[in-house]
């Protein structure tokens, strides 16, 4: 017999999974859009309408991926992800060294490490998860400061061009996510 609260229940599962359908599509409609379409993402108001649609779209999927884990996971993930960023941040600011010249050494390190996470799932080993987790977290920790020190103008040779903040805010924020997600992961197998 059906009761009130299954009906409410279903419903709400219902609109979960298609919200959660809805807002993978606008993540990549609106990530498409804006790492190809260049007049778009160079254009006011287009390029603040697409960045405000990209951001609010990844904290949906954000919370509902944090619905996930529990409340102590995500408050020690936010904890060390904070950590981890702050400090790489006070690097930046504090730094002779240059890691602009460095993207086609991250693009390089990037590819296998895809094809590595590629394996790591289809395998499903712990040890190659904690692997891959560990070295996501330190590319994207590279490619925190190289995005960061690429958004300081005037101080390093390959700064962009001033109509490229929203890209580069992007990828900086993409930057912080991916390590949130990758040590989240690692705090829900209890390996970190």
């Amino acid at each position: 017999m059906w009761s009130d609260k299954i009906i409410y229940i279903n419903i709400a599962r219902l609109i979960s999974g298609a919200l959660r359908f809805v807002a993978i599509g606008v993540y990549f409609v609106t990530a498409f859009l804006i790492a190809c379409c260049e007049a778009l993402r160079r254009t006011r108001p287009f390029n603040f309408i697409f960045s405000v649609l990209f951001t609010l779209n990844l904290g949906l999927l954000l919370g509902m991926l944090a619905t996930l884990y529990q409340s102590d996971e995500l408050l020690v993930a936010v904890g060390l992800t904070s950590a981890v960023c702050l400090t790489l941040l006070l690097f930046v600011f504090q730094t002779r060294c240059a890691f602009t010249g460095a993207g086609p050494y991250l693009f390089c390190v990037l590819i296998p490490l895809i094809f590595f996470g590629l394996m790591a799932v289809m395998l499903h080993r712990g040890l190659l998860g904690l692997l891959f987790s560990s070295l996501t977290v330190m590319l994207f920790s590279c490619y925190l400061v190289y995005d960061t020190q690429l958004m300081i103008r005037g101080k390093y040779d390959h700064s962009l061009i001033a109509d490229d903040y929203v890209i580069l805010g992007l990828g900086i924020y993409l930057n912080i996510v991916i390590i949130f997600m990758k040590i989240l992961w690692m705090l829900k197998r209890k390996i970190v």
